[in-house]
C-alpha cells in the first residue's frame, strides 16, 4: 500500500496491520499506533512526535530521519529497524527492543530506559547523554559511546 505524505495527526490506528506500507513523510504526530503492525514499513521522514507506540511492531521498518521527542515507545519492537539520525529525545524506551537496529548518529538525549535491549545495534556516532541505564542490554552492539554526567 502506498500512502506517502498521509496526514494522520492525532489519528487512532490502534492494532492496524500496516506491514510494508509506504508512509514516507507521513504526519502522525500524537497518533495512537499502539499494537500496530508496521513491520518493514517505510516511514522515512515521518513525524511521530508524541505518538503512542506501545507494543507496536516496527521490526525492519525504515525510519530515517525520524523525530520522536517525548514519544511513547514502550515496549515497541524495533528489531532491525533503520533509525539513522533519528531524534529520540526524551522518549520512553522501557522494554523497547532495538535488537540489530541501526541507530547510527541518532540523538538519544535524556531517554528513559528500563530493560531496553540494544543487543547487536549499530550505535556509531550516536549521542547518548543524560540517560540512566537500568537493566539495559548492549550485547554485541557496535559504536557505543556513552558520556557519563
Amino acid at each position: 500500500m502506498n500512502l506517502p505524505a498521509l496526514v494522520g495527526t492525532g489519528s487512532v490506528l490502534y492494532g492496524l496491520n500496516m506491514e510494508g506500507v509506504q508512509l514516507q513523510g507521513a504526519q502522525l504526530a500524537r497518533a495512537d499506533l499502539r499494537c500496530a503492525n508496521l513491520k518493514n514499513a517505510d516511514l522515512r521522514g515521518a513525524n511521530l512526535v508524541g505518538a503512542k507506540l506501545n507494543r507496536a511492531d516496527l521490526s525492519g521498518a525504515n525510519l530515517q530521519p525520524l523525530q520522536l521527542e517525548d514519544s511513547r515507545l514502550l515496549p515497541a519492537d524495533l528489531t532491525g529497524a533503520t533509525l539513522r539520525y533519528a531524534s529520540l529525545d526524551g522518549a520512553l524506551l522501557k522494554l523497547a527492543q532495538f535488537t540489530n537496529a541501526d541507530l547510527s548518529y541518532a540523538n538519544l538525549l535524556d531517554i528513559d530506559t528500563d530493560r531496553t535491549d540494544f543487543s547487536g545495534a549499530v550505535l556509531t556516532g550516536a549521542v547518548i547523554t543524560h540517560t540512566a541505564f537500568r537493566n539495559v542490554r548492549f550485547d554485541k552492539a557496535t559504536g557505543v559511546s556513552l558520556i557519563a554526567r
